[in-house]
């Protein structure tokens, strides 16, 4: 329950500040499906990044479908420096990666969680200072929504 009512009231406080102040637009939300299963794929630009996938995609109806909170896998090194980052890592859903990215028990924890809910990737691995190459040639900027099955 103290998850929900803190992601919950971190993603308002996110939407207001990105979607009222800032009047941040997000084209396609349509087509990002809620079924349990799905992947957010996204470049990854700050720590932020995360929660502003999900948030763009899901919110308000994340507010009544908690399962639509998408899990973040999340640099230790960056979420896990102080107690209070912790927590509030903790309570956004993530899943703590050990340095060096190759962290089995991470990689098993997401296996668990996606098959009943969400999850927001970055297959660059890192984060990058704008547009990144993907595949062969093919230039991505911002975000693509991917869902198993639709190609």
């Amino acid at each position: 329950m103290t998850s929900y009512l803190v992601t919950n009231l971190t993603v308002t406080a996110f939407w207001v500040l990105f979607f009222v102040l800032n009047r941040t637009r997000v084209l396609g939300r349509k087509n990002v499906g809620t079924e349990p299963n799905t992947l957010l794929l996204s470049n990854h630009q700050s720590m932020l990044d995360s929660f502003l996938v999900g948030l763009a995609a899901f919110y308000p109806r994340s507010l009544l479908q908690p399962r639509l909170l998408p899990w973040n896998p999340a640099a230790a090194e960056n979420f896990y420096r102080t107690p209070i980052l912790a927590w509030l890592a903790d309570n956004w859903k993530c899943i703590w990666v050990q340095p060096g990215r190759r962290d089995l028990h991470a990689l098993h924890r997401m296996i668990q969680v996606l098959p009943r809910g969400v999850m927001t990737l970055f297959p660059e691995g890192t984060r990058t200072g704008g547009t990144a190459r993907w595949g062969r040639g093919t230039r991505v900027r911002g975000c693509s929504f991917w869902r198993p099955g639709r190609g």
